[in-house]
């Protein structure tokens, strides 16, 4: 499985996970594993749904004084969990360069998210970069 297949497991779980609620992330990445073929544990899937989780409201916190006159409940959910899983990038894994990081999350934004997403995306993540 490619990184960007990866990355959009990743982010197909926090997205869940916003609804589930965290304490469910063990359940669904047991649920992931269980409907694949190969029962072999992904380590980017597995580092990455557990490192937002660990540091949810922190990255909450880094998100919420990017968005410039919006507030974080205001976001979809679907550009939140992307933002997440960036933020996560960007801040926690030192071998995700952050360019990489935007970049994903740009295509994240425009496959899942809604027309002007991208943009939206792009900014926030660029003030959270600097």
């Amino acid at each position: 499985m490619t990184r960007q297949k990866q990355r959009k497991v990743a982010f197909q779980l926090i997205y869940a996970l916003n609804y589930q609620g965290l304490d469910q992330k063990e359940q669904a990445l047991k649920e992931f594993y269980a409907e694949r073929e190969s029962q072999e544990p992904i380590p980017y899937i597995d580092e990455t749904v557990t490192g937002v989780c660990d540091h949810w409201q922190e990255i909450d916190q880094m998100i919420e004084p990017a968005l410039s006159n919006w507030s974080i409940k205001r976001v979809s959910a679907v550009c939140l969990a992307i933002l997440r899983l960036a933020v996560y990038e960007i801040k926690f894994n030192a071998e995700i360069p952050d360019r990489v990081a935007v970049n994903e999350a740009i295509e994240l934004a425009k496959e899942f998210g809604e027309d002007d997403a991208s943009g939206f995306v792009h900014g926030v993540l660029s003030a959270i970069a600097k």
